[in-house]
């Protein structure tokens, strides 16, 4: 136990620096005062020695007393080469400790500036890892808002997707319902272009009406004579009628019925291709199947070639005119031919029938071309 307390007492790296410097400072005072004893010791021994010399020379025999006295002269002189070794081992000492002192001065002032060093990055370290704590508390948090986040993103994405689909079944309806729609209005405004040609036509009718109906009023005094030669004309015109029925029928039993071919239906709209079209009319010669026929074949090609058929059927007419071709065709206007006429002539001189022309005809527009049919001579 002592001897514990004795090596912790002698172990100077646990004492303070103020029990260094104090008990180094004594050490030096001591060493100082030492050799400063030791200086003076040794010159009073040399000096005394000196005189016993002298003075024992002088006397010649010693007595007693200084033989005793020279012997401890020498016991003197022995003692002071001892103290002198012993000073000097103590200044040795003295070196050393104060080596080790200063050794021990800079492993403490190292151990301090280390424990300095490790204690400034003892607290950068506590320093950091606050703020690596704060930091991963942040982190956390943003974490778990971004999952908030991530997980309200989901819930609408979902919705959207559900609400896309609901909009694309929406939209398949909608354009479903705008084809009918389209064909629908396509069905009216064609009904609507027929009942609008028919009200022209019904227009031209009732001018036409109204100009007789004036004329008949104002030529009231001449009906009678007049209603006489109508009734006299429209019963030649029976017979007339008769006859050319009789002589209709017989020409078509002589006649083969005429066919338009695959070769001339090709010949026709590769003529006509590229060139203005326009509205037409087809009439037959009427009780006559065969012109009908013929007239139904026209108007299928006219179809094909881009025209604008105005009636689905061929018309009725009468004529006594028998073109060679079979067919003539003919405009209202004296003026001026609608631009389309040109197309048709050209379609029907390159399948090899040269149309002449007319104005006799039943269409009431302007811009309306008839193509009649006529029978063979």
């Amino acid at each position: 136990m002592r001897l514990g307390r004795v090596l912790s007492i002698v172990n100077m790296q646990s004492w303070s620096d103020h029990a260094l410097n104090l008990v180094n400072s004594t050490a030096n005072v001591v060493a100082f005062i030492a050799a400063a004893v030791v200086l003076i010791s040794v010159v009073i021994i040399y000096f005394t020695g000196s005189e016993l010399t002298g003075r024992g020379k002088q006397k010649g025999a010693a007595s007693a007393g200084d033989q005793a006295n020279a012997l401890h002269l020498s016991q003197l002189k022995i003692e002071l080469t001892a103290a002198l070794r012993a000073e000097q081992a103590s200044s040795s000492r003295a070196s050393q400790l104060e080596a080790e002192l200063a050794a021990l001065r800079k492993s403490d002032e190292a151990k301090t500036s280390r424990l300095s060093q490790v204690a400034a990055e003892l607290a950068a370290a506590q320093r950091s890892d606050e703020a690596k704590a704060l930091r991963l508390s942040q982190v956390e948090a943003r974490l778990a808002d971004v999952e908030a986040q991530l997980a309200a993103a989901k819930r609408a994405d979902e919705t959207k997707t559900l609400r896309l689909s609901q909009l694309e079944a929406e939209l398949a309806t909608i354009r479903r319902a705008d084809e009918i729609k389209a064909l629908r209005l396509s069905q009216l405004e064609s009904e609507l272009a027929a009942a609008r040609k028919s009200e022209e036509v019904k227009a031209s009718r009732l001018s036409q009406l109204e100009a007789e109906l004036a004329a008949a009023r104002r030529a009231d005094e001449t009906k009678a004579l007049r209603l006489s030669q109508l009734e006299a004309e429209l019963a030649t015109a029976r017979r007339s009628a008769e006859e050319a029925k009789g002589l209709v029928g017989k020409i078509e039993e002589q006649q083969h019925p005429r066919r338009i071919t695959l070769e001339q239906r090709t010949e026709f709209l590769n003529a006509v291709r590229g060139m203005p079209t326009g509205k037409v009319i087809v009439s037959a010669f009427f009780n006559n199947n065969e012109t009908h026929e013929v007239g139904t074949e026209i108007l299928g090609l006219l179809k094909e070639a881009g025209f604008n058929v105005i009636e689905p059927v061929p018309l009725d007419f009468f004529t006594t005119s028998r073109p060679a071709s079979g067919i003539r065709i003919g405009y209202q206007t004296t003026n001026s031919a609608p631009s389309h006429f040109t197309t048709l002539r050209k379609g029907f001189s390159a399948i090899g029938l040269d149309p002449p022309t007319t104005n006799l005809v039943n269409a009431h527009e302007k811009d309306v071309v008839e193509i009649q049919v006529t029978p063979k001579q």
